[in-house]
């Protein structure tokens, strides 16, 4: 019998807002890896974190999904937890037949499964579960008035809330707030740490943050990417 050694978790990666779209780039555009391959990934690590917080019950899940790579990671969310048999419902800032590409596409399966979205910004009062999938990090200037009364209704609930890469309103490169700014009980981020993470305020925002990989190789990330012991801004 043989066995496989084992190999200590390496230290997390930190990344710039311009960083993290970096790698996006270079993972479609050099390796060809198609971005809704990443994205499932994404939508895989984060049912895994769901069903860690859920614990076992039963739900319902609220999945509050925007119009970019964070909500299609949301729209995905929504199918493998509805098929994992966890009661899921979508509120969506904007209506999905405006949307395009990836998340165009996961909304659109989430669509064919029969799933419940609504775009009144009405959420759940009795969800289990609030998922944060509004905004990304290439967030830079004041959250809209439309999507800070999402924010605000996220945190009115009262419920736990997961966090997709980063809250919704956070600064990825400051970690202050741009406006309402979604408080998550956990942040589960994507390739490495985010910059502004390291700033102590941002912990009333993110909560407990993890990392997850998505498929991209470590010669691409670390290409973006800072190792903590080189940062000169902690």
């Amino acid at each position: 019998m043989t066995t496989t050694p084992h190999t200590p978790e390496k230290t997390p990666l930190w990344f710039s807002r311009a960083g993290a779209r970096a790698v996006d780039h270079a993972a479609a555009n050099e390796l060809m890896i198609p971005g809704i391959l990443l994205m499932e990934h994404a939508a895989i690590a984060l049912r895994d974190a769901a069903l860690t917080i859920l614990r076992g019950t039963d739900g319902p899940v609220c999945i509050v999904c925007g119009t970019g790579n964070n909500g299609g990671a949301g729209y995905a969310l929504a199918r493998l937890l509805h098929v994992a048999g966890v009661p899921v419902n979508i509120v969506a800032a904007h209506p999905t037949d405006g949307l395009t590409g990836d998340a165009a596409t996961n909304a659109r399966a989430a669509r064919m499964l029969g799933l419940p979205i609504r775009t009144n910004g009405a959420l759940d009062a009795h969800a289990t579960l609030i998922v944060d999938a509004l905004l990304g990090t290439g967030l830079a200037g004041p959250v809209r008035s439309g999507i800070a009364s999402l924010i605000n209704a996220i945190n009115d609930t009262g419920s736990p809330v997961l966090a997709v890469d980063i809250p919704s309103g956070l600064d990825a490169d400051t970690g202050r707030p741009l406006g309402a700014t979604v408080t998550a009980s956990t942040t589960m981020t994507f390739c490495g740490m985010k910059n502004g993470f390291a700033d102590p305020a941002s912990r009333r925002y993110t909560g407990r943050v993890r990392v997850a990989p998505i498929g991209v190789p470590a010669s691409l990330l670390e290409r973006f990417g800072t190792p903590a012991a080189e940062r000169t801004d902690t």
